[in-house]
């Protein structure tokens, strides 16, 4: 009977979930800028301040064994870094399908809304809450664009006239209201 190693396997089993977690976290771009919070317990799940469907998702890997024969430490960690690869593949797909679904924070554009332009923009950003900061300063959200969109969208944005110019500022004049108007209620409740 070949003697066991608890410390060593508990250092070894340590450096296999950091691998993983490591590689969920930056193999997918999308995936890793968002906030990590573990769910230890229960089965709900939200996104933002609204309560959606949990979804446990989990990833297996087969370890090939031969007698007398074992793996290397690159194959053995490599197995680690595509577990994490497909982890994050999989939280990224359960995330797009949860975008889909417009919400105060979350607009979807497709192909059939027509070129990207600051008016489409606009119009689509006019149905969710945007945050200032202290000096008055829009906090944006993130975009997550194809890079054909992208680029249309910045060829459009680059040589605004006068008139876009005037409605971007009355724009901004309504969102920094509508956030005034939701700060001074939360204060309210407190």
């Amino acid at each position: 009977m070949l003697p066991e190693f608890p410390k060593a396997k508990q250092a070894i089993q340590n450096a296999w979930f950091k691998v993983i977690f490591a590689e969920t976290r930056s193999s997918d771009p999308f995936i890793s800028k968002i906030a990590v919070r573990a769910q230890r317990e229960g089965n709900r799940a939200f996104w933002g301040e609204s309560e959606i469907e949990y979804r446990k998702h989990s990833v297996t890997c087969r370890v090939p064994t031969e007698i007398a024969k074992g793996v290397t430490t690159e194959e053995f960690f490599g197995m680690a870094e595509s577990l994490g690869q497909e982890m994050a593949k999989g939280q990224a797909r359960r995330l797009f399908e949860v975008i889909e679904t417009p919400g105060p924070r979350i607009i979807t554009f497709d192909n059939g809304d027509g070129q990207l332009t600051l008016e489409l923009w606009l119009s689509k950003m006019a149905t969710m809450e945007i945050d200032f900061d202290e000096r008055g300063v829009p906090k944006w959200p993130s975009f997550v664009l194809a890079p054909s969109a992208a680029e249309e969208l910045k060829e459009s944005l680059v040589n605004l006239s006068t008139k876009q110019i005037e409605h971007l500022g009355r724009f901004l004049e309504i969102k920094k209201r509508e956030f005034d108007e939701r700060t001074s209620r939360r204060r309210l409740v407190d």
